[in-house]
């Protein structure tokens, strides 16, 4: 049986890779070398995918548990209060520091912008939601899934709760596939109609087709392995069935570098591109994550197990906010040509070192008091087999 340390560990493990990616992306585009291969995008739309679908993996699971066993939902508070000692504080930190690099070096946001991002609404208006701090617009997505989740499940537990166990189970499966649809549907409608009104930017995009409802996808399938799991806590056999789960995630990754290689001034392929690329990234991340943490693969259990990884993962959070605007700094004092690949490389390590520099003390000084903090709301720690 995989114990559920091994299961969390490779949740870790695929955040820290997710995190590497979407720094590899913004390194791509601040070098210029992503002009040159459009493909390499992939990294930062596949990074963002994993983080949905482990936000769904790592919490629906004790309200799908409550929902098929007919037992009290998880408290809303403690829901609340949990998400918010866990991602909160360090986003209030780089939201500071954030807009004191934007008035010293370029212009100050107005009062409306930071009023958004700070409440977390930036994700609902096209000019603010990445004009702080790119990646901060995936934070309120995070909120739009943390309001929605606990309503949803509500509503859903509501409606089943006189049923059989039996109902409910097929209730909770047939739920998960209504919201992919939904999703889907949501995506294309906007897609199409942002590309044939001539509207179509990548912030708007953000806003319309990349929210909680065109991301649901993501979560459903997150939601999907953790109720998996818990209906099947022991790994089945053969094991070859898990190791064609991960062939098929890597897959789906080469899919999506192929979508991004069309031409997408074409208004078909566009919508076709963008309206599938993270549908992808999510198939992918979920194949990979099911494929591993059930396949018993002894030797990468071991490595996932780790301290190195486990590190890496405890400070993906604050690598995560804080990478962007640093790559920004650390590319503007290189003053030769960019667009190649040795400069990128050399670019690249030292914005490494510079993220990490700076994410660590964060983690350690800012982050790691309010997760402590955390403990004392214990009661619906996810609950995985």
């Amino acid at each position: 049986m995989v114990s559920r340390t091994v299961r969390i560990a490779y949740a870790d493990a695929l955040r820290a890779l997710a995190i590497f990616a979407v720094f590899l992306h913004h390194m791509f585009q601040q070098t210029r070398l992503a002009a040159k291969a459009p493909e390499a995008a992939v990294f930062g739309y596949w990074g963002v995918d994993c983080f949905f679908v482990l936000t769904g993996f790592l919490l629906c699971g004790p309200y799908l548990r409550a929902i098929a066993d007919g037992t009290p939902l998880p408290g809303w508070r403690q829901f609340a209060a949990r998400r918010f000692l866990r991602i909160y504080p360090l986003y209030f930190v780089c939201l500071v520091l954030s807009i004191a690099d934007l008035s010293v070096h370029a212009q100050a946001p107005s009062f409306l912008d930071i009023g958004a991002h700070l409440t977390m609404l930036h994700g609902f208006v096209v000019p603010y939601v990445t004009q702080i701090n790119g990646p901060l617009w995936t934070m309120a997505v995070d909120a739009q899934f943390y309001v929605l989740m606990p309503i949803v499940f509500f509503g859903l537990s509501a409606l089943v709760r006189t049923r059989s166990a039996a109902v409910r189970v097929r209730y909770i499966w047939l739920f998960l596939a209504v919201m992919c649809c939904v999703s889907v549907l949501e995506r294309f409608a906007s897609i199409s109609v942002l590309t044939n009104t001539g509207t179509a930017t990548w912030d708007a995009d953000a806003v319309y087709a990349r929210n909680v409802v065109g991301m649901g996808t993501n979560f459903a399938i997150g939601a999907a392995l953790a109720f998996l799991s818990i209906r099947r806590p022991k790994p089945g056999r053969p094991k070859a069935w898990y190791a064609a789960a991960v062939v098929l995630g890597v897959v789906f990754i080469a899919l999506q570098m192929t979508s991004l290689g069309v031409d997408t001034t074409r208004p078909v392929l566009s919508i076709g591109t963008y309206g599938l690329i993270d549908i992808l990234g999510a198939c992918s991340a979920g194949l990979l994550l099911y494929g591993l943490t059930r396949g018993g693969w002894t030797k990468l259990d071991a490595v996932v197990n780790t301290r190195f990884v486990a590190g890496l993962a405890a400070l993906a959070y604050a690598v995560y906010l804080f990478q962007e605007p640093l790559i920004n700094h650390v590319v503007s004092f290189y003053y030769g040509p960019l667009g190649n690949p040795v400069v990128t490389l050399g670019l690249g390590v030292v914005s490494l070192l510079v993220v990490y520099c700076v994410a660590i003390p964060m983690h350690r000084f800012v982050e790691q008091p309010f997760l402590d903090m955390r403990e004392h709301h214990r009661d619906i720690v996810p609950t995985l087999p």
